[in-house]
């Protein structure tokens, strides 16, 4: 039970988590929600965000956030199908069913919805809620990578690190690695600094490595700490 939850973790680090902030303009609740209550699919989708995050004085209430993600879904909007895939994957506030996560996960990624094309991709790549697709992880995470999103970025820069699906190349990780570093990815930094250290896909530089290592470590990254203190730093 411990190893699994362990895995879960794991995966959740890559995943693009719920969205962080959903606040509604002051006074502008009531409006939502009747929008909401006639039919308005982005005032359904907001009334879940709402309801799920406990934003805009709305009272945290999961029944009716999922409610409410579930009617906007019905609708074809890619943030509800993203938020419920999320919501199945973890099993937050409902019964765990990675399959349904899969489908909604896949629906929002087909809409060009960034943060689904990112965790759809982990789930191709590790085999969750349908067979293992090297492939398909790769073209979603390169959908979303070329979108800016970081996390993608990331994960695809593991790809050519490790050399899943396509042949391992350090220049081409090197370079999804430092545009993930530069948008804040502690993971992508910490991997970049052990290549600028040991000149994996770029020229060996100390400064460099210390330089990214400092920044993952500033946000508590494990192998970054390691790894610094390992050079005494």
């Amino acid at each position: 039970m411990f190893s699994r939850l362990i895995l879960i973790l794991i995966i959740l680090s890559l995943m693009t988590p719920l969205y962080s902030s959903a606040d509604i303009p002051l006074g502008q609740v009531d409006r939502i929600r009747t929008l909401a209550n006639e039919g308005d699919v982005e005032a359904q989708y907001q009334m879940g965000l709402s309801h799920l995050l406990a934003t805009s004085g709305v009272k945290k209430d999961l029944d009716l956030a999922i409610r409410w993600f579930l009617i906007a879904a019905m609708e074809d909007h890619p943030g509800a199908e993203y938020q419920l895939g999320y919501i199945y994957y973890t099993g937050y506030g409902i019964q765990r069913d990675v399959y349904k996560a899969f489908n909604y996960y896949k629906s929002a990624a087909d809409k060009d919805y960034a943060e689904a094309q990112n965790n759809i991709g982990v789930f191709y790549k590790d085999g969750i809620g349908t067979k293992k697709n090297t492939a398909l992880a790769f073209i979603n995470f390169k959908r979303a990578a070329d979108k800016g999103y970081a996390k993608a970025q990331y994960n695809l820069a593991m790809l050519y690190y490790k050399g899943i699906y396509v042949n391992k190349n350090y220049n081409r990780a090197a370079y999804w690695f430092r545009l993930a570093a530069d948008l804040g990815n502690p993971k992508a930094q910490a991997v970049l600094g052990k290549m600028y250290l040991h000149g994996d896909g770029v020229e060996k530089n100390l400064h460099q490595s210390v330089y990214w290592l400092r920044q993952a470590r500033n946000k508590q990254e494990f192998q970054a700490i390691m790894q610094l203190r390992e050079l005494g730093l």
